[in-house]
């Protein structure tokens, strides 16, 4: 991957071979889970799991009744969510989202859990931004978690960046339809901040 700012293929691979990836929790994201009510998104339609890690949401996403694609940049994080599909037919990719063709489209829905706010360089999010808007249907959907820059200092955590970061990048291309700041996990201490962000192309 491109940048000396970003973290490449090899860091990530070197966070799944050794199992630090805080992360990936058991079962869905609550932000995943409560967009999808809230915004009453619902099945069918196809969606993209962007930066999927062990697969997670994917799973949740095609137990909901959606068909999925959820790609990864770690081979080690997408073999292991091969391994615990069980069945439920997702595709899964080992994907480099700025120079690898974003396989499946078009979708419905995009969803990430921490991907776009991974890239340090500004020109590299609004280059994601291009991509995925690409694969999407017209009016389509994608939901984003999204480290923030408010809350108390802290050395670890989600990547921080602000709602102009995030309005620099999408607007040129999509509608904010919703950007919420919210705690990362419930009852966390101390907390940590997210957007949680959904956003229409145009």
């Amino acid at each position: 991957m491109v940048g000396a700012t970003d973290r490449d293929a090899a860091f990530w691979e070197e966070r799944y071979r050794t199992g630090f990836t805080p992360w990936d929790r058991p079962g869905p994201a609550r932000q995943l889970l409560e967009a999808l009510e809230r915004h009453g998104i619902r099945p069918p339609g196809r969606v993209l799991d962007l930066g999927a890690g062990t697969g997670r949401n994917a799973r949740h996403l095609a137990d909901a009744g959606f068909e999925v694609v959820a790609i990864d940049i770690s081979r080690t994080a997408i073999e292991q969510a091969e391994h615990q599909d069980g069945g439920r037919g997702v595709v899964y990719g080992v994907i480099d989202a700025l120079e690898d063709d974003l396989p499946g489209g078009p979708f419905d829905l995009v969803f990430d859990f921490g991907c776009w706010h991974s890239f340090d360089d500004p020109t590299h999010r609004a280059l994601l931004c291009r991509r995925v808007a690409d694969v999407l249907v017209e009016g389509g959907l994608w939901l984003s978690v999204i480290g923030c820059t408010d809350g108390p200092p802290r050395d670890v955590g989600p990547p921080r960046r602000s709602a102009r970061d995030v309005a620099e990048a999408f607007e040129p291309l999509f509608e904010i339809l919703s950007l919420v700041q919210e705690p990362l996990h419930e009852g966390e201490e101390p907390v940590r901040l997210i957007w949680n962000g959904l956003f229409r192309k145009r």
